[in-house]
């Protein structure tokens, strides 16, 4: 009898720490407070509170090039209690841009959720710039080679793989101009300092309708919606089928029970799908696409190789 009301006394306890969440989830953002990452991250954040009653904290780890958020991930409980939402350089480029510096493995040490967003770049010129297609600016770059260039937001991001792809496509030689952020590149593209440049279609929309720049193509199969009139790089003969994106994603420590993914999927995907969180992705250009964990799992798969396909092509080396 003593030993049955021990187990009843603890089986309770026991069931209580099988229950998911029972404490403090945390979402790491690689990327400091205020960015369009951050922000779906903090939406997301709220949803899931209201839902499990928990507390759920956005932690912000920048620098590194997103390796200080991997390795908190990395060195996390395998407990779906830590979670990141991380861009395609933490969890697609930076595997080989990266590969000598880091400490952990993206494919063996996380396990992916949801696909947060697909997010598009702008391919965009001055007011005063004599190209008005991507043919035009391809056949000039073919007359004079390394002559014309192209800005992006950093060495190996997405911008600046966006622009080598373009390059071999096109076969043509282009010049990349990296900076620190978009501010510069985009007023530098308007003053024609730089001749072109890659960038989310938050920072160059405004620009684009008051006719400062001009948008000449974006860089996904599909026009976006913030953008109809402007064609994809994938309508311009010769280039069919070009297609790169920035993307970002949610992932947590690999180990997690099958159920809890399950049920950190499900919860994530939910408040994706929310009407106010998809006005805010559609305002920074972005989209939310529905896939299952695995076929996460199969897109940053596919993502990495083409990802590590250009950056061999280009010879591109991180500073």
């Amino acid at each position: 009898m003593a030993i049955a009301l021990t187990f009843l006394a603890v089986a309770p306890g026991a069931m209580a720490q099988d229950k998911f969440p029972n404490h403090t989830v945390t979402i790491i953002v690689p990327f400091a407070a205020g960015g369009g990452v951050d922000t779906i991250a903090r939406l997301v954040a709220d949803d899931l509170r209201a839902e499990w009653s928990v507390p759920v904290l956005v932690e912000n780890r920048p620098g590194g090039s997103g390796m200080i958020a991997g390795q908190a991930l990395a060195q996390a409980e395998p407990d779906g209690h830590t979670l990141m939402l991380a861009t395609a350089g933490e969890l697609a480029i930076n595997t080989t841009l990266l590969k000598s510096r880091l400490s952990y493995n993206v494919e063996k040490d996380f396990e992916p959720l949801v696909l947060a967003a697909r997010i598009p770049n702008v391919f965009v010129v001055g007011k005063d710039s004599p190209y008005k297609t991507v043919s035009e600016f391809v056949a000039a770059a073919k007359q004079a080679p390394d002559s014309l260039g192209y800005g992006s937001s950093g060495i190996g991001n997405p911008q600046h793989l966006t622009g080598a792809l373009l390059g071999h496509e096109a076969e043509v030689s282009l010049l990349h101009v990296p900076y620190k952020g978009a501010s510069q590149q985009v007023m530098d593209t308007i003053g024609g300092q730089v001749d072109s440049t890659f960038a989310s279609a938050v920072a160059v929309l405004g620009n684009v309708k008051d006719g400062s720049l001009r948008a000449l193509a974006v860089t996904s199969k599909e026009r976006m919606a913030v953008l109809p009139d402007v064609p994809t790089i994938a309508e311009t003969p010769g280039l069919e089928g070009f297609e790169l994106i920035n993307w970002f994603g949610f992932v947590t420590k690999k180990g997690v029970a099958p159920a809890t993914i399950a049920r950190l999927h499900d919860a994530i995907a939910a408040s994706l799908s929310k009407p106010g969180t998809a006005s805010r992705l559609t305002a920074i250009g972005a989209e939310y696409v529905p896939m299952t964990s695995t076929e996460f799992g199969a897109f940053v798969n596919e993502e990495t190789a083409k990802f590590a396909r250009i950056i061999e092509e280009a010879q591109i080396k991180a500073e």
